[in-house]
């Protein structure tokens, strides 16, 4: 009859890992008792090296043409605990403190987090009913070195007044505020230890494999917005937040736009001025001599038709203004300098002046 085992009775319990008395993680496999050097060493339950109530038997038995081996608790040890959980997060730790410290041969340990590019306008900006606004709501995944900031992993080590699963420091450069890496098995990160101040990297740990994952950020407050992968055919991630990182990036994705000003000179008449901006840049009335301005997105007109059709709106409402774009003579003449102080030969052709109104909407387009 197989021997039953329970909470108080974990000596049954076959673990294929241990720590050493130094702490360092050995894995069943690489003990061969043959060998002098595994003569007398000690092996204890994950995280709780130098302990003796917590001191491990390794077993060999033999399995056919092989050997089956584990470590189990010593007969009579009695705990309290809820033993698996224990187990697997005190693994996680010494593994991903392991995965750490070998990175210090490559120079790389990499972490990954979404960030948000938030345009620094998007609350005031006046487009956003004109265009797409790709101010709000892009994200980028942002890789980090840790390495390139801590030397040092400590487990269950203390900063202010709270425990670190995992402590990132930098032992030559105190400055560097410390990094948690927080094992996440039965118990979240606490909220207060959240809004710390400190980074914070928590990783749900659900088997033992999710401790060798990818640290990429899958769940918070911009990845839950913004990822959309799909895990079929794949290894599903265990579940991964980045608290406390600054989430909001540089942005660059400006809206650009074909912008014309309609401008009053010295004696009395007008003159238009049409250029390429991008969104951040047009504004309403930007010189005291700007009568009107006019406005479209770049996808939609090209500055020099942007120029025509103002300058024949400006002609139609009124304004006076002199130029080649509307004169009946606009293919003929060769000698197309700013006449805007005169010209003998400008004569307005309204029928084009009508036909480019006509084909166009041509509402000004009032910032206030």
């Amino acid at each position: 009859m197989r021997k039953r085992i329970t909470a108080k009775n974990p000596q049954g319990v076959l673990y294929s890992e241990a720590n050493l008395a130094d702490g360092s993680i050995v894995y069943v496999f690489n003990i061969d008792k043959s060998q002098e050097k595994w003569k007398g060493v000690r092996y204890f339950f994950l995280g709780c090296e130098g302990d003796d109530e917590e001191e491990m038997v390794f077993v060999q038995r033999k399995n056919g043409q092989g050997f089956t081996k584990f470590f189990r608790h010593r007969p009579g040890y009695i705990k309290d605990r809820n033993e698996p959980d224990r187990y697997l997060h005190n693994y996680s730790e010494l593994r991903i403190k392991q995965r750490f410290d070998e990175s210090a041969e490559s120079g790389e340990f990499l972490v990954k987090y979404y960030e948000e590019e938030i345009c620094p306008n998007h609350k005031t900006c006046k487009l956003t009913n004109d265009i797409e606004c790709n101010g709000l709501g892009k994200a980028r995944l942002k890789t980090i070195n840790l390495r390139d900031m801590y030397d040092t992993c400590t487990p269950e080590k203390g900063e202010d007044k709270y425990i670190a699963d995992l402590l990132l420091t930098n032992s030559k450069d105190e400055t560097i505020k410390p990094m948690f890496l927080e094992i996440y098995v039965t118990h979240k990160c606490s909220n207060e230890k959240i809004n710390s101040g400190y980074k914070i990297i928590e990783i749900k740990i659900i088997k033992k494999e999710d401790a060798d994952c990818e640290i990429i950020e899958n769940t918070g407050d911009v990845a839950d917005q913004y990822l959309f992968l799909s895990y079929s055919n794949a290894v599903i991630p265990p579940q991964i937040w980045f608290h406390g990182f600054e989430k909001e990036s540089s942005f660059d994705d400006y809206v650009q736009f074909a912008c014309f000003y309609l401008l009053k000179n010295e004696d009395g008449s007008f003159s238009g001025v049409s250029k390429q901006v991008n969104c951040a840049e047009v504004k309403a009335l930007p010189t005291p001599k700007c009568e009107q301005c006019f406005y479209r997105p770049l996808s939609e007109i090209s500055c020099a038709d942007l120029y025509e059709l103002c300058m024949a709106k400006a002609y139609y409402e009124g304004y006076n203004v002199r130029d080649c774009s509307i004169c009946t003579k606009r293919n003929q003449c060769k000698d197309k300098t700013d006449i805007s102080n005169g010209c003998s030969s400008f004569d307005v052709d309204i029928n084009h002046v009508r036909r480019i109104i006509d084909s166009r909407d041509v509402r000004w387009k009032v910032l206030r």
